[in-house]
This record gives structure tokens, sequence and C-alpha cells, in this order.
């Protein structure tokens, strides 16, 4: 049987040609075998041929360090493959954090009452007396006018005070919750030429006379009894501002009408009017939630009692000036934690004879008698707070 390919002549037969393999005869399993053989009896070249490269690697493992765990490298470069994988996954957990931050926001106590609003009332639910301190000051320079031209100057003041007192809760009166504002201490220093005098105002000073405030079953103001005095007065009209019934907003306008009583050297005047109230805004304080309230106040003067050289001499009086002041209201106690007064401005008082001012009190030589008006330039603060 002659070979194909190399022609050479093999016995009848042969399955495969002597000289040069060919398969004469095809049976698979024995020309594998014979492919193999031919290939392992052929020099090879393989000692010069260069080594392959080992394949990369190529993922997270690519940048592993030498523990084996994946580099920065590796997971910054896999990072859109995982996205594209779990994309569904990220916005959904995405989205439930944003609603959790925006439900927890919509739920703060802060952002429901400047929404909605909310009572203003007072609670005073204490184990204890609750605790205040007091503290004011009052300049005043008054000189006398004729003519509308200085006549003479007269003494003014220059003096601070400052004092304690407590809020207790006595029995109910027909269903009125009843509190008693009472002082502890007060203290009166005078500036004069030799230096400062201090004085310490005594217990049961008429000044200093106990009040009274009923509350109704909602927690509103319904009366203050004895708060006409002249310093615990003022103080017990900044503590228990009367609050509207209702829901009050930021914004929310009410007026009160107010009085109170106040000394300028040896004058007394009464001052008589209206407070404009305005919600200004809920804040937090002391780690609590507040409302802070500003007022103005509108009122007129009115002689209560002139000096001994005045008595029957006093015609009117007016006032151009300022006054307002600010308080902070502690929404979950239900109870005012500071107020802040301050009224600045010249009163003015007509009198029928400048004559009878005593030549002591004057400088210089008295004019003849006539008409005329006692100027008073006062700047007065006021400010009560929790300790």
């Amino acid at each position: 049987m002659n070979c194909p390919k190399c022609q050479y002549s093999n016995p009848s037969g042969t399955e495969i040609c002597y000289l040069c393999h060919e398969v004469l005869l095809h049976n698979a399993g024995k020309a594998f075998f014979q492919t193999v053989r031919r290939v392992h009896s052929t020099p090879s070249d393989s000692k010069s041929a260069p080594a392959r490269a080992p394949k990369s690697i190529s993922g997270p493992l690519k940048n592993a360090n030498a523990k084996g765990r994946p580099g920065p490298d590796g997971w910054v470069a896999n990072l859109p493959s995982w996205f594209s994988r779990n994309h569904y996954a990220f916005f959904i957990g995405s989205g439930l954090a944003i609603m959790a931050l925006g439900v927890g926001y919509y739920l703060s106590p802060m952002t429901r009452m400047g929404r909605y609003g909310t009572n203003l009332i007072y609670r005073f639910e204490f184990q204890k007396p609750a605790a205040y301190f007091v503290g004011s000051q009052m300049q005043s320079r008054i000189f006398a006018l004729r003519d509308g031209v200085i006549d003479t100057p007269l003494p003014g003041q220059a003096d601070s005070e400052a004092g304690s007192l407590i809020i207790d809760r006595q029995s109910d009166i027909d269903s009125h919750a009843v509190l008693r504002v009472r002082s502890q201490e007060w203290m009166r220093t005078l500036k004069t030429p030799d230096g400062d005098e201090h004085q310490m105002i005594p217990k049961g000073h008429p000044s200093t006379a106990p009040a009274q405030i009923f509350l109704d079953a909602q927690g509103t103001l319904v009366s203050r009894q004895n708060a006409s005095s002249l310093r615990l007065g003022r103080a017990v009209t900044s503590l228990f501002p009367r609050f509207p019934k209702g829901i009050q907003r930021v914004g929310s306008r009410w007026t009160e009408p107010i009085e109170w009583t106040l000394a300028i050297g040896d004058w007394r005047i009464a001052w008589e009017g209206e407070l404009s109230w305005l919600l200004k805004d809920y804040e937090p304080c002391y780690k609590e939630e507040c409302a802070k309230l500003t007022y103005e106040a509108h009122v007129l003067p009115r002689i209560l009692q002139p000096p001994q050289w005045a008595k029957g001499n006093v015609t009117d009086a007016s006032f151009q000036g300022k006054a307002g002041g600010e308080v902070l209201y502690n929404v979950k106690k239900g109870i005012v934690i500071s107020a802040a007064f301050a009224q600045n401005g010249n009163l003015t008082v007509g009198i029928n004879h400048l004559d009878s001012i005593p030549s002591e009190s004057r400088v210089g030589v008295p004019l003849s008698g006539g008409p005329g008006a006692i100027v008073m330039q006062m700047t007065n603060r006021f400010d009560v707070r929790k300790p």
C-alpha cells in the first residue's frame, strides 16, 4: 500500500505509514496516539522560546495587599460595576434615609410649634417654690424750665436694686389655682458723691408686699392681686403677662392693659396704658422649647406723689420716649423664665410756680415766680429671671 504523502510502499493492511507515520486506515484512537508520538519525537524549540507570561489577574485582587485583601485601588476600580449591580438598593436606601430625616424634622417640637403654634398657659407644677432674681437700674437728670430755658438743675438719681423672690402654690379658691409671690431679700444701692450707699429693704415693707396670682383650670391668668407695690409689683406683672386663650402662632398679636408705679427721686409716678404683644418666634432655651415674646408699652404718666414743695403746684405730666421689653416663656413647664424691660425718654411735669422750688435745691439766683416745667431725663431698666 503506497503512502499518499511520501509514496512509500507499505505492506498490505498497514494502518500507518512506516516512513512518515501518515494514517492509511483511519482509526481515531490510534491516530491520536501516533500524533502524540510524532510530536514528541520531533526536536523542540521550547528552550529558545520566551516563557509565557502568566495571565493577568483582574478584579479586586489585582491590587491585593500582603494579607490577600483587596487594596483601595481595587475597590475604587470596581465601584462602577458594583453600582450597576446594586443601584436599586442604593436608591431605596437613600430614599429611606431622606424620609427618616424628614420625619424627624417634621415631628420635632420646634417645627410643630413654628407651624401650628401652641397654648400659652401657666402650669407651675413644682415640688418646691420657684426662685427668681430681680435687678433694676434708674438714672435721671432733673432740671426746671422757664419759657423753654433752663431755670435751675435739680438733684437727680442714680441707683440700682437687686433682690430675690419665690413663688409657691397655695390652696385653691373657687376652683382657681392660687400662687403667692413674695420677696426674700431686697437691697438698694445709691450713687452718692462719697461713694455707694447700700440700703437693705426690710421684710414687710409696703414696696415689697406679697402678691397673689389666680389661674383658672386651664392655666389662664384670671387676676393679679396686690400687684401694684413699688418694687414687687413690677416683678409680678413681668412674670405673669396676660396671655390670650387659644393657639398662638408666630406673628400672633394682642394687647394687655398695664399699670405700674415708679419712683424718680422724690416723685412717685403711675404709668397706665397697654402693652402691644408680639409672639416673635419659638426657639430652644436651656435644652427645652421656649416662646420669645416682645412688647411695646404705650403708657401715660400720672403723678401720684410729688415732692413736698410741689404739692398743689403740679398741672399735668407727659412723656416722650420709648418703653418695651422681651419675655422668654418655657412652653413645656408653662412658666416665664426671664423678662426684661427698658424705658428711656423725657418726663415733663407742669409747675404753676417755679419759685416754690426750695432755695437749697437751686443753683444760682432764683428768678421771679411764674409757671414752668420740671423735666426728668430718665433711663430705667428692669430684669427678672430664673437662676
